[in-house]
């Protein structure tokens, strides 16, 4: 409660001398008590006052003029004279603390950014590492077109009056379609500008997610193809040429898959697939001596360095040893690829004959463009990029190089 004048000029306020009453009449700034917190109760109710001095300037009355209060004042203040009872104030007439108590040193100083950022994972690619790419075409053509060539002879015994047997050939010629594909950003000169603040590129960060999209579809094309135009764009899982799967024998157990066979079994079926690859490719596959590649699904890969001999041997180390040029390399979409089983494939890599003059090799995949930037767009406010790729997917050109097997 505030002390104001009504209740100084009371009657029956005893507590003042009459001087300093008469003087609190005729002072000119009479709302001078409101600009100090006076907690008071008139007529019995507690008053808690200022020092004579204080309490006298406060309200514009020179206390030189003044060499004592009444008795009752005297008393009263004196019994009020403690540090409990310590007026708290800040801002005119108010009687409790405004400003909250807050740390000696805030927070976001005691904050340690380690450097770096960390971006999330996505799924492995793995066509590269299963095909390889060729660079080759212009990211405007519409298809890559190849060229078989078979040689046809009958030979027959020599007479001198006898017909000559000629020779002839078979040419076919088939092509696979070009695919493009397309991704861009925009970064506005605000969004660049408080990213910045925390360390991170925009523009920088956005080429990225387009760098890895544009992959991502490149790679998804290069196992299922892409069904566009006339639809001849296959990737290594659905190429018309490709041979036919076959199951492998039952374990002990009666499954096929790995994880129920023993080293001795999986050690037979990889040998029965390098068997199976020498024979129908007429012996230019010999796995022993020609590089090539065990492509197996992400599940399966696991068991070749998990299932071992009682001396501790692994079916990779045991493959390392017999078949020194076999590559093994895993891809997750073998995974439940062939009638919900896991998948896997075994192929030379390149195979060389005394004729062709291609790369020679058994799967190819044909990219015209991995990223191809299309142009960037200067606004007001912000500026516009656009990046595309190209590919023709997975062409699978020497047949007879691969064998694959379902049930793994």
């Amino acid at each position: 409660m505030i002390l104001t004048q009504q209740d100084i000029n009371t009657k029956n306020n005893t507590y003042f001398s009459p001087s300093v009453l008469r003087a609190l009449d005729n002072a000119e700034n009479r709302q001078s008590f409101t600009s100090r917190v006076l907690k008071e109760k008139i007529n019995n109710k507690n008053l808690n006052f200022f020092r004579k001095n204080e309490f006298l300037n406060s309200i514009g009355i020179d206390s030189k003029n003044f060499s004592r209060f009444s008795r009752e004042t005297m008393n009263y203040i004196k019994s009020y004279d403690h540090p409990t009872h310590s007026m708290h104030y800040g801002m005119d007439s108010l009687t409790d603390a405004q400003i909250s108590a807050s740390p000696i040193t805030p927070d976001q100083f005691l904050q340690y950014w380690a450097p770096g950022i960390i971006y999330y994972l996505t799924r492995v690619l793995t066509i590269d590492k299963l095909v390889g790419f060729t660079q080759a075409a212009k990211w405007h053509d519409s298809k890559v077109v190849f060229t078989e060539l078979e040689l046809d002879s009958n030979v027959t015994t020599y007479s001198d009056f006898g017909n000559i047997p000629l020779s002839d050939l078979q040419t076919q010629i088939y092509f696979r379609q070009i695919v493009r594909f397309e991704h861009g950003l925009e970064v506005g000169i605000l969004e660049e500008q408080v990213a910045s603040e925390f360390r991170i590129n925009t523009a920088e960060a956005k080429r990225k997610a387009i760098i890895k999209a544009l992959e991502i579809i490149r790679n998804f094309v290069g196992f299922y193809g892409f069904n566009v135009g006339l639809g001849n764009t296959y990737g290594i899982l659905n190429d018309p040429d490709l041979p036919a799967y076959y199951n492998l024998p039952n374990g002990v157990s009666g499954h096929t898959q790995w994880s129920t066979k023993t080293f001795q079994e999986i050690q037979y079926d990889i040998t029965l697939m390098a068997n199976t690859v020498f024979t129908q490719s007429g012996g230019h596959v010999n796995v022993r001596e020609t590089p090539c590649i065990l492509g197996v699904s992400q599940t399966a890969y696991q068991y070749l360095s998990s299932k071992m001999t009682d001396y501790g041997i692994t079916v990779l180390q045991w493959m390392k040893e017999n078949f020194p040029r076999l590559r093994v390399e895993f891809a997750p979409e073998f995974n439940g690829a062939y009638l919900s089983e896991d998948i896997a494939y075994l192929y030379a890599e390149s195979v060389s004959d005394e004729y062709s003059t291609d790369n020679l090799r058994v799967f190819d995949q044909y990219v015209p463009a991995k990223l191809f930037a299309l142009g960037i767009e200067k606004k007001s406010k912000s500026f516009l990029e656009d990046y595309s790729n190209a590919t023709a997917g997975v062409v699978l050109k020497r047949p007879t190089a691969v064998t694959r097997v379902y049930g793994v």
